[in-house]
């Protein structure tokens, strides 16, 4: 996300993803979007979110992997 997205973010309120996307568009400011090929779950609704915390054990490894010792 380009940082300049973040000054239309209000601080101390609820402010989604979807309200950046309509401000900017709104704005008439361009959006751009690129393909994710990683895993991607959204967790404001509560079933999301149990579903997260359902999956996150299974997906540990993947999720935050192991970091490697650098020699230090």
């Amino acid at each position: 996300m380009n940082r300049r997205a973040l000054d239309l973010v209000p601080n101390g309120q609820k402010y989604g993803f979807d309200h950046l996307m309509l401000d900017l568009l709104a704005k008439q400011r361009p959006v751009h979007v690129r393909p994710y090929d990683g895993y991607w779950l959204d967790i404001g609704r509560v079933d999301d979110y149990m579903k997260a915390v359902e999956e996150f054990d299974h997906m540990r490894d993947r999720l935050i992997p192991a970091q490697r010792n650098n020699g230090g």
